[in-house]
């Protein structure tokens, strides 16, 4: 729509207002919300005194696995209310779902069941093979481990921007449900299951304020996998990198020029290593701190593939 007819809408929705004895806010708002919904409620939808996690946050997929990264600054209006807030949020965990043992079942004598019976023995065997300690036959003195294959699990992360309290709530509604699905039912939960959770409920609640990238290992499509989850809980999975929050803007040519590009219409040019993403994502990080004034604090970030997650944290250049 072009100015001049934002313009018009309004003086006519303001002398409605006038005439119907309203407030112009009551009126006016809800026209904003129809113009440009994703700007006004990631910016103007906070309660009065609600924290804000006006933030940056990014995603960086290579070739096996994922790197994600974001500020420590959370703030209230114009204060700094904590400076070391932890806006990744592990929702799917590879170390500490193994504890969520499923329920116990009654096998009968049916042929599915006595397959299922043989996959949970087969899965348990391995459980335990990969805790026994071998010991050589030449040294008692001195201890081995076998390395096994472990049970394939998925490994995911929100990262968080929007209203602090809405993103812990959603946080642990999904959390919940994951470890719920797996204990009753035997599910074990993947990246797109997430990022389907999330649509469900952000969808259903409009009042929610919430930007978030739902990213990590996805076990059943053996890669790294990145969705970007807009406050009206539109989903998009991206090939390689997502990034968020309000200091988003000032670092996207910056990925654009250091990131690789595809070379054909279906194929995929990755970061090469590792190291070479998590440099990208400091390096994109501290550039929106210096710039952002509601980004600050230290970077932190996280490694995951298909072994699990690892903790990465450094201090910014300035």
């Amino acid at each position: 729509m072009c100015r001049v007819g934002v313009c018009l809408l309004l003086a006519v929705v303001v002398g409605e207002a006038r005439v119907n004895s309203k407030s112009k806010e009551d009126v006016v708002r809800p026209c904003l919300l129809a113009l440009c919904p994703c700007d006004v409620v990631s910016s103007t939808s906070l309660l009065p005194g609600e924290v804000s996690m006006g933030t940056t946050i990014l995603a960086v997929r290579y070739n096996g696995g994922i790197v994600v990264g974001a500020d420590t600054r959370t703030s209230v209006s114009g204060y700094v209310s904590n400076r070391y807030a932890a806006k990744l949020t592990f929702v799917l965990d590879r170390e500490i779902d193994s504890f969520a043992v499923p329920a116990v079942r009654r096998y009968h004598n049916s042929k599915e069941d006595i397959d299922e019976r043989n996959e949970d023995v087969k899965e348990n065997e391995i459980v335990q093979s990969n805790q026994e300690v071998q010991t050589s036959a030449d040294d008692r003195s001195q201890f081995s481990l076998q390395r096994l294959a472990a049970p394939e699990a998925s490994t995911c992360v929100i990262c968080r921007s929007g209203s602090a309290a809405d993103t812990q709530h959603l946080a642990s509604i999904i959390r919940s449900d994951l470890v719920s699905r797996k204990i009753l039912y035997r599910i074990k939960g993947t990246v797109s299951h997430v990022a389907s959770l999330l649509w469900n409920l952000l969808s259903n609640d409009s009042s929610l304020s919430a930007s978030l990238i739902c990213a990590g290992y996805d076990h059943e499509l053996a890669r790294g996998v990145i969705y970007s989850i807009a406050p009206g809980g539109t989903v998009f999975e991206e090939r390689m990198w997502a990034a968020g929050g309000s200091g988003s803007t000032y670092i996207l040519g910056y990925l654009d020029s250091h990131l690789p590009k595809c070379e054909e219409e279906n194929g995929e040019k990755l970061v090469e290593s590792e190291e070479e993403a998590l440099d990208i994502v400091y390096n994109a990080l501290c550039l929106a701190m210096d710039r952002d004034g509601s980004s600050g604090g230290f970077v932190r970030m996280y490694v995951i593939d298909r072994f699990g997650r690892r903790f990465v944290s450094r201090m910014p250049n300035s």
